[in-house]
């Protein structure tokens, strides 16, 4: 799906008010009801905007996160983060380049929490050689937070 202005602004208005109705919708962008709620429709099949509900962790009991930066034998790396994917201490797994191999993000309930996840849990994988955790006492910006700009993305940059 080629993603046009009406479709950048529509997914901006989402991210703005994700509650508003197809009427709210078709108003702020200035179309029909059944356009917006077709256009809505369409981003939501071809999977480039997914509805779903974010959770405040600190406020469920998860006091404690971290990013682990993990160093990986490259033959067993799918394997590897499928495995990490499973965890559900487990928010996010990427594969990097440069010093780790996968970086994860990991919510516990405690600091002892987090550490029998290491201990318990990544010590236990076949393939994962090393390990760096970075406990993140404050997260200042979370995707949940950001906005796609206005402008949407440059042309030489959206080929891709």
């Amino acid at each position: 799906m080629n993603v046009h202005d009406l479709e950048l602004r529509l997914i901006r208005l989402l991210q703005d008010s994700p509650r508003a109705s197809y009427a709210q919708i078709a108003r702020e962008l200035g179309v029909s009801e059944s356009t917006a709620r077709r256009r809505v429709e369409s981003l939501i099949e071809s999977k480039i905007v997914t509805p779903a509900m974010i959770l405040d962790i600190s406020k469920l009991g998860y006091t404690t996160s971290a990013f682990i930066g993990l160093g990986v034998d490259l033959a067993l790396m799918d394997a590897v983060a499928e495995r990490l994917a499973g965890f559900p201490e487990v928010t996010l797994v990427a594969e990097t380049t440069g010093r780790y191999d996968l970086i994860i993000f990991v919510v516990a309930p405690s600091l002892d929490g987090l550490t029998r996840f290491v201990r318990g849990h990544l010590a236990s994988i076949e393939g994962v050689q090393d390990t760096e955790t970075f406990v993140t006492p404050r997260v200042h910006k979370m995707l949940r937070d950001w906005r796609l700009p206005v402008e949407g993305i440059p042309p030489e940059e959206s080929e891709n």
